[in-house]
């Protein structure tokens, strides 16, 4: 029952920070004239203009090669990510901003072939790394206001879940409050 419980949770919690991540504002260059006027939506360009748009548009605008977004490239923020969390050591995370996973996720979805299979791999390491991390971190003690600033929005709650978990559990086996 836990088990599910947790996976609704951060799975509608990514849902709801997918939705902030695509209503943000990303620069696009476009590759041909445009001008659309519909709804609430007023947008004219030229030829290489270069133009900030919420990314749900840029991404419709990407798919009908009308424009291109330009993507920072984060190989670098990943790798620089998967090498402070091993220096970091066993009890110790390194900090990650809260919105972390959601862009690398963007962003690793916007490549193709070798490149994303590394960048999948890196990813991997990491989060298996974190993981185990955050499982010791919750086990033991509440979340302190140090640690709650080292974690992005889903570890947050991961860790809220697995730290309740194992006070139920103890409480359970051992019985009354721990």
């Amino acid at each position: 029952m836990l088990a599910i419980t947790l996976c609704v949770d951060i799975n509608q919690l990514a849902k709801v920070y997918d939705i902030g991540f695509l209503l943000e504002d990303v620069k696009v260059r476009f590759k041909k004239d445009i001008k659309i006027d519909i709804f609430s939506i007023s947008l004219e360009a030229k030829e290489n203009d270069l133009q900030n748009v919420p990314r749900w548009l840029a991404d419709i605008l990407q798919e009908n090669d009308i424009a291109e977004i330009q993507v920072q490239d984060m190989s670098v923020d990943l790798l620089r990510a998967l090498s402070r969390e091993r220096i970091a050591g066993a009890d110790q995370l390194s900090a990650l901003k809260p919105d972390f996973y959601v862009r690398m996720s963007a962003y690793i979805k916007s490549k193709q072939g070798a490149e994303r299979e590394k960048l999948n791999i890196s990813m991997q390491d990491l989060v298996i790394l974190r993981l185990g991390k955050v499982i010791h971190l919750a086990r033991s003690a509440p979340m302190n206001p140090d640690l709650e600033q080292k974690l992005t929005y889903e570890e947050k709650t991961l860790f809220q879940l697995i730290h309740k978990a194992s006070k139920d559990f103890r409480e359970c086996v051992l019985g009354g409050k721990q």
